[in-house]
Parts: C-alpha cells; structure tokens; sequence
C-alpha cells in the first residue's frame, strides 16, 4: 500500500509541475499588415512572408529577429503564398484582382558567402603562420649553423 502511494505521488502531475511549465510559455506579437492571411518560409534566404488581404500587400519579416523589413505591394486581397524551391520565388493568389503576383527573391544568399569567405580567410591564416614558421626557422638554423662550438 505505502509503494502504491509513493508511485502514484511521484507520477502525479501536482508532483512535477509539469501543467505549470506549458502554461508559462512566452509568446509574442508581430505587427504586419491588416488581415494576415498566409505564410511562408523562404528557405533560401530566410525570410518569412504575410500575406495582408485588407491591406493589400506582402509583409517580409527576418526569421531571425521575427521583425517585419520590408512590406511589398502584392493586388487586391493576396490571400496564399507559395515558396517555388527552384527558383526561390514567391506566388500570391490575389483573390478580387483575379490574378497572381510574382516576388522574386533573387539575392545573394550572404549566409553561404560569408561562410565561404570565413573558411577562405582561415586558409589564408594557416598559409601565412606555415610561411611564417618556416622562414623564422630557416633564419635561425643558418645563425646556429654559423655558430663555433668550444
């Protein structure tokens, strides 16, 4: 009897407080445009798109900073997006204009350039300290060479 009590205090959910740590999660707002509709993760650069029916437009959030860079003019009440992953570009169905608005998203993906350039400047490093090192130690093997021994 005393082990059933101590399994069932232990596996209670009071015991473990695990109720308390979902209700204690943070959220936040983002402000865009009026009436968000849609979203979509642009994989190749990052960005998050909204599509705003009442406003009219595109809002571009970073997904990074979960902050709205740039808002675009898309028709008359966009309502869904799609992310093209061959192209990198943007489609929104404008419901009222009856029509699709393109955003194209070709821009250097300044991610993979800064990595390319960090490991490129790692090399360059390691290049440099070897060339260092071996004419460091052929100067002083020729001054201990020179030396005369007792």
């Amino acid at each position: 009897m005393l082990y059933f009590l101590l399994v069932a205090i232990i596996l209670s959910p009071t015991f473990l407080n695990t109720w308390k740590v979902w209700a204690q999660s943070t959220m936040i707002t983002i402000q865009v445009g009026e009436s968000p509709q849609s979203m979509e993760y642009n994989s190749s650069n990052g960005k998050i798109y909204v599509s705003n029916s009442d406003s009219g437009d595109v809002s571009v959030m970073d997904s990074g900073s979960n902050k709205v860079i740039h808002t675009i003019d898309a028709g008359d009440s966009p309502q869904f997006l799609k992310y093209n992953l061959s192209n990198g570009n943007i489609y929104v169905t404008n419901e009222n204009s009856d029509n699709v608005s393109l955003i194209t998203t070709n821009e250097t993906n300044s991610t993979a350039l800064n990595f390319v350039l960090n490991k490129l400047m790692i090399v360059l490093f390691l290049i440099f300290i070897f060339l260092f090192v071996m004419w460091k130690s052929s100067k002083y093997s020729h001054f201990v060479h020179s030396q005369v021994l007792p």
